[in-house]
């Protein structure tokens, strides 16, 4: 990127954020990459038993994790050490309330769906990749959460924009891990306002003591409930898999700070309540890949038979529907 074309940016960016509303708070919060889901649940669990009408919408970068985050935070519960410590309603859910995913690989039938019920809801989360960031009127929304870090300053602001409407007040709270965290100095270069709220004031939510202890019986919780359902595996897999190849997409303007280089690899699969080493995962990946394509080859040269595909199909088939199938996670 050369000189005129970063002052070019800078300048466009100084008149976007111009734009943005003074009864929009923007805060953001370092937060330690394996501890990152622990600390999302415990923020919108705060949120969600305090207000009936909590209107929420958290933007992750990629579809994948979009399936697995809506579908872990729809399910989860507390486990049974923590029970008697927190108030949470609906069966000891840690996120009462209803919970919506919306991203660029579902029918465009669900999307317009699914946009239609939230906008009507009169309390939700919505969990969606930046197909929801433009263009897309969301009315009521209180809070804006960017989990993931998005993949510029345009795009921030094009997130942030979803709440704080028609003279609402609104909050929008942008996670960062300490890597990340010049992130938050080019936000500001551009004329944006963001206040750090700090990491124990969430997990205080949790339990007012020994609230380092009670994360990690959370994590722990999360990691054995996952690896318990094997569908549930594979989307938290996937999701892994799908993270680490969009920090591999950021413009090159901001290429210093987001490099998979820096990320921690044991530390990414506990945010997606992994237990095993991720050299075990890429190795266990590669193995199915193999015995697809010997698979693939294999009835290609024996041409197969109308029973062989019959049974293929009857068994891919289920596999989705067992993938769509809504879990519990207690």
């Amino acid at each position: 990127e050369d000189e005129d074309e970063r002052e070019r940016r800078k300048a466009e960016l100084k008149i976007r954020s111009a734009e943005v509303p003074e009864n929009l708070v923007q805060l953001f919060c370092v937060v330690p990459l394996k501890q990152r889901i622990v600390t999302l649940l415990a923020f919108l669990g705060s949120k969600t038993t305090t207000n009936d009408h909590f209107k929420c919408i958290v933007f992750l970068n990629c579809c994948d994790s979009v399936e697995f985050h809506s579908r872990l935070i729809r399910g989860a519960r507390w486990p049974q050490a923590m029970v008697s410590e927190v108030k949470s309603s609906t069966q000891g859910a840690i996120v009462p309330t209803n919970i919506f995913q919306l991203h660029g690989e579902m029918p465009q039938k669900d999307r317009t769906e699914v946009y239609k019920t939230f906008c009507t809801a009169g309390a939700g989360i919505l969990l969606c990749t930046s197909v929801a960031a433009r263009g897309l009127d969301l009315p009521a929304v209180d809070w804006i959460v960017q989990y993931d870090v998005p993949q510029d300053e345009d795009e921030y602001i094009h997130r942030i924009g979803r709440t704080a409407r028609l003279g609402r007040r609104g909050y929008a709270l942008l996670f960062v891990m300490e890597t990340e965290k010049p992130f938050i100095k080019n936000l500001e270069e551009s004329g944006l306002k963001l206040t750090e709220l700090s990491l124990p004031s969430i997990h205080e939510k949790l339990c007012p003591t020994r609230t380092g202890h009670r994360v990690n019986i959370l994590q722990n919780h999360l990691e054995d409930v996952v690896g318990k359902h094997d569908q549930m595996h594979i989307l938290a897999t996937k999701g892994f898999r799908s993270f680490i190849c969009s920090y591999s997409t950021f413009p090159r303007h901001l290429k210093n700070i987001f490099h998979p280089n820096k990320l921690h690899l044991g530390h990414l699969a506990k945010s997606f309540c992994l237990k095993e080493p991720p050299s075990k995962m890429i190795s266990a990946e590669k193995m199915a890949f193999k015995k697809r394509k010997f698979d693939a080859d294999t009835a290609k040269q024996s041409g197969g038979n109308d029973d062989q595909n019959k049974r293929r199909k009857t068994s891919r088939v289920s596999a989705e529907t067992l993938t769509n199938r809504e879990f519990q996670l207690a």
